[in-house]
């Protein structure tokens, strides 16, 4: 599965020190990411400080991930900046069906995560700085838009 977090400043000036926290839920663990230099660890991603996303700037984050077990998984999103009074949040549930039967064309551990109800599956949070679960609309694609 691969997660896509456009960080967007439509505001008319630089965001400064742009921190952004990708965070799964159990069941799902990230594999790699792209976009600036982060760290992987289990259940999390954490980009290195972006020093500045100027006035009409976007960049695009990408996660790929594996889900180990079928069910409803959790995907949060979060950017922290020094020119931002609370931090951006964007969260969003798949439902996972499990391995693609040796028929279908998808290589294994490859089927598409189907959106999900919201509201379905906890966030890990535990050792993960504790940040608050909620659950919110499906969706493939998250869009953190700086004011």
């Amino acid at each position: 599965m691969a997660y896509e977090i456009e960080l967007e400043n439509r505001g008319s000036k630089e965001a400064s020190d742009v921190k952004v926290f990708a965070y799964f839920s159990y069941g799902i663990e990230p594999t790699a990411a792209h976009g600036a230099a982060h760290r992987i660890s289990p259940g999390q991603v954490v980009f290195d400080t972006i020093p500045a996303v100027g006035a009409g700037e976007k960049i695009v984050l990408t996660i790929r991930a594996r889900a180990d077990e079928p069910g409803t998984h959790v995907f949060r999103a979060e950017v922290q900046s020094a020119t931002l009074g609370a931090p951006l949040v964007e969260q969003e549930t798949t439902h996972f069906y499990g391995e693609a039967s040796a028929s279908a064309s998808k290589p294994e551990n490859e089927s598409e995560p189907t959106p999900a109800s919201p509201g379905s599956g906890p966030l890990r949070t535990a050792g993960r700085n504790n940040h608050p679960t909620r659950a919110s609309a499906p969706s493939t694609k998250g869009r953190i838009e700086a004011p």
